[in-house]
């Protein structure tokens, strides 16, 4: 990947208050109850981040911005790569959520962003949800660890996902049929269809255009669909984002290919085994440390 492709203010396109990691650890934590347990936001970047990296992956981008009194209610979405090159077009990235006022659970989400654009939209791959009870912090620690452990897997199959979506060419009755169906599964409300139709006509990017050699055909794709509802999901709340775009994915597979994409669609052959000797790592301030190995 390009070190210099880099998110350049998704907070900002989904109209959110964006803000530094600072304002995100300065937001006050509640006191706690004996049913509902505030984590502050801080932790959960440290526990997130810390078992990032002992899994092998790197931060390239944070991006954070804050919701409700008080920042009670915090979104970050970071890019990440596992090595020096990646894709060209997008990158891996992943969605942060957490809350003070039982709006929703902590979770963690994967997803991509494309450089050209940053369009972000979540693939419902593998993801984390983990509500605010009285054993939250001591469960957290190794919830996120195990989900990493599935990272590389949900890489690779969202590689092969993006390159099948840029051959699949879909006409007009489709991509009709397909933006009423949107509707009905609550991907979008009726009001977005005309700016989402006049993106997948003519889209903003010549990228949208692209097969999965780089070239552009002039052929509307799966992937041109994609973009084009990604394109209308930055005026929309932030939050709303991995629900609406995990569903969207969700539809793209079954116009591609014909189900929709889980882990096991990659082949073991695919996965890199690394040998690993048991080891105690430290989750981060405040949190029990994880064995691993």
């Amino acid at each position: 990947m390009n070190g210099s492709k880099m998110m350049k203010g998704l907070m900002l396109h989904c109209g959110a208050n964006a803000v530094d990691e600072v304002a995100v650890r300065d937001a006050v934590t509640p006191v706690a109850t004996s049913s509902h347990v505030p984590v502050p936001h801080g932790m959960v970047i440290d526990l997130v981040g810390n078992m990032l990296e002992h899994s092998g992956w790197a931060i390239t981008q944070k991006e954070y911005g804050l919701f409700g009194k008080d920042g009670a209610q915090m979104f970050g979405v970071w890019g990440i790569r596992n090595g020096v090159f990646g894709h060209p077009d997008y990158q891996l990235a992943l969605g942060i959520r957490n809350s003070h006022d039982k709006k929703f659970p902590i979770s963690v989400g994967v997803g991509t962003t494309v450089f050209v654009c940053d369009n972000l939209c979540f693939s419902g791959l593998i993801s984390l949800a983990a509500k605010h009870t009285k054993n939250v912090i001591r469960d957290l620690p190794q919830k996120t660890f195990d989900l990493f452990g599935k990272l590389e897997a949900a890489n690779l199959l969202q590689d092969k996902r993006i390159a099948a979506y840029k051959e699949k060419e879909v006409g007009t009755t489709e991509v009709h049929d397909f933006l009423v169906r949107s509707v009905d599964e609550k991907v979008i409300p009726n009001s977005y269809v005309p700016q989402i139709l006049k993106e997948f006509r003519t889209p903003t990017h010549e990228e949208f255009l692209y097969d999965s050699t780089g070239v552009n055909k002039g052929v509307r794709s799966a992937w041109t669909l994609m973009n084009a509802y990604t394109e209308r999901f930055k005026s929309t709340n932030a939050l709303d984002l991995p629900g609406r775009t995990v569903r969207l994915h969700g539809m793209l597979d079954q116009l591609t290919f014909g189900a929709v994409q889980g882990l096991d669609a990659i082949e073991e052959v695919d996965a890199v085994v690394v040998e690993t000797t048991p080891q105690i790592i430290d989750a981060g301030p405040g949190l029990p440390p994880v064995m691993v190995g």
